[in-house]
């Protein structure tokens, strides 16, 4: 038997929207304790606080980097006139700068 294109669509809809449940139905309770994290990246969000708080925007530095074999990266976040500094770490600078954002974003929730 042969599907039709249509058909073929409407089996792997009905398979996403079947997925897209479980998965809901198994991460809902994680998400709403705040265990896992939905949205954009952390420094995206963090600039998008500060902005609707009018605010500075934040100032990333490199504090220090470690060289191979297990580099590490610590970066501070710095948010001028709010006396918040966080700092991050992580496998590279990226990385680093977002677990920064990160915790700045908690700092600001009054969570750290």
């Amino acid at each position: 038997m042969q599907l039709k294109p249509s058909m073929l669509q409407s089996c792997l809809m009905a398979g996403m929207n079947a997925v897209f449940s479980l998965i809901t139905r198994f991460t809902k309770n994680l998400i709403a304790e705040g265990e896992v994290k939905l949205g954009r990246y952390p420094k995206t969000m963090l600039q998008e606080r500060l902005h609707t708080q009018k605010m500075a925007l934040p100032k990333y530095d490199v504090v220090t980097r470690s060289v191979a074999p297990e580099r590490l990266f610590t970066v501070s976040c710095h948010i001028a006139g709010s006396g918040i500094t966080s700092y991050g770490k992580g496998c590279n600078k990226k990385a680093a700068e977002a677990d920064a954002a990160q915790n700045a974003f908690l700092v600001l929730d009054g969570k750290i």
